[in-house]
């Protein structure tokens, strides 16, 4: 993959929750969305975590946590995983492979700009 910015193709319309939320609002808004993860904000505004829909899944339902009073903060991965604007396809390819993610918030200068998912991958290489 070529050196081509980041910006193009990231997602910049991002859809967040706090600490506190339920993992049923989460849920909800995901559906509401469609999307397929959630960045989790503190009261400050900076990543807590990341909500992915496998998240729900692994971490709440086969554990038969009440949707409804677990909050964001006790299923969220609290250790999220980022990116720079100034970062290449072949960077991002890497992360995802290196780190095992799926989905990388991108940041710049501590602010959240958009988020770049391997599902994005196929899409640039198909518009070259």
């Amino acid at each position: 993959m070529s050196k081509q910015p980041l910006l193009k193709y990231m997602t910049k319309k991002l859809i967040y929750g706090w600490e506190d939320d339920s993992v049923l609002k989460i849920a909800k808004k995901m559906k509401k969305y469609f999307v397929g993860a959630i960045i989790i904000l503190k009261k400050d505004h900076e990543i807590a975590g990341i909500i992915t829909e496998r998240d729900i899944v692994y971490k709440a339902l086969v554990k038969d946590f009440n949707l409804k009073e677990t909050t964001a903060s006790k299923i969220m991965t609290k250790n999220v995983v980022t990116g720079t604007p100034d970062m290449t396809l072949n960077d991002i390819a890497k992360v995802f492979l290196n780190k095992k993610v799926k989905k990388l918030p991108i940041v710049d200068n501590k602010e959240i700009i958009g988020i770049i998912t391997q599902t994005d991958l196929p899409k640039i290489i198909l518009e070259k």
